[in-house]
């Protein structure tokens, strides 16, 4: 992953970080001694825009000196069949001092409704995470939940709310009324430990401060990127529960007998890249070795698939000079 956070006070940050250390030296060896057609590989959506340009600017010689062109392309999940908003760059080295153009993906994707519901019922995984502690974080069922249960009490909606995704905390902001609707229900309604955390977050409220939001994430088109802290609190769209692991699993493009290795969930899957991307990338891979792809005058470009253009090509004419 792109490093390019600020770190402790005598910590080196951005394109020196040693955190980067792997892409230059895994890119170089690779380059070096191994000589692939093309070698690629997925980053930080960062990695595309002025904050990453030192990562790729440096990646960029390291191709140069070895006979290779130099290209990243910025896109999301959701422009590739998945509706899971997960903006990413993946970044190529191509053999030769002139780099392709790739092909522009926007597929149509379903609804998140309309998606999770190709899943079998009788398929693994897909049982309520609230009933099942081993396969999540979650502390119980939804309807269990002292902040969805305010929300049922007090009769809201998905429509009430005009994001495409939000939290029951998120919905509520600073309004000052909901907050101490919500105080007064959980005081009468919650357990000790759920009133003990409301009154945190009243008084981290109180000084300014946000708090960690645990509430129950809804979505409505869309869900954003599959991440554990995500997993824990993801409503379905349509249904009284939480998500269940086969429909994450299924966000990240894995087949429904696609089976884990233990009956737990660490949420290893979610760290990779989803199959329909991964599968859009490497078709653009593939028709480049086979010369199916048109060349540009450049070792150098930068294309954003959200836009569909080109943001910056480094002519062939202007590298020589």
């Amino acid at each position: 992953m792109l490093n390019a956070n600020v770190y402790k006070k005598n910590d080196v940050r951005g394109s020196d970080a040693a955190q980067n250390d792997w892409m230059y030296n895994t890119s170089k060896f690779v380059l070096e001694n191994i000589k692939p057609k093309v070698f690629w590989g997925e980053n930080a959506p960062g990695l595309f825009t002025e904050m990453g340009k030192g990562v790729r600017n440096k990646l960029y010689e390291i191709g140069k000196k070895n006979g290779y062109s130099f290209s990243v392309i910025k896109t999301s999940t959701d422009l590739h069949g998945i509706p899971q908003r997960r903006p990413r760059s993946f970044y190529f080295f191509w053999k030769g001092k002139r780099a392709p153009l790739l092909n522009w993906y926007k597929s149509t994707t379903p609804t998140l409704e309309d998606y999770l519901d190709m899943i079998p019922d009788d398929a693994t995984y897909h049982l309520d995470l609230g009933e099942n502690h081993k396969f999540t974080s979650h502390t119980g069922p939804l309807k269990d939940n002292i902040y969805y249960r305010w929300w049922k009490h007090k009769e809201f909606k998905l429509s009430d709310c005009e994001k495409d995704n939000f939290t029951i905390l998120g919905f509520i902001g600073t309004n000052r009324i909901l907050l101490d609707d919500l105080q007064l229900f959980v005081e009468q309604n919650g357990n000790d430990k759920e009133i003990k955390n409301m009154q945190y977050i009243m008084d981290k409220y109180a000084d300014g401060k946000g708090v960690w939001d645990s509430s129950p994430y809804f979505f409505k088109e869309s869900v954003n990127s599959v991440i554990s802290k995500n997993m824990s609190n993801s409503v379905h769209p349509s249904k009284e529960r939480f998500m269940t692991i086969r429909e994450y699993m299924w966000l990240m493009g894995l087949p429904n007998e696609f089976q884990l290795h233990e009956d737990r969930i660490d949420a290893k899957f979610t760290q990779n890249v989803p199959i329909s991307t991964a599968k859009d990338m490497t078709a653009e891979v593939i028709k480049f070795i086979n010369g199916e792809l048109k060349m540009s005058n450049s070792d150098y470009i930068l294309q954003n698939n959200f836009s569909q253009k080109i943001e910056f090509e480094k002519s062939l004419v202007q590298a020589v000079i």
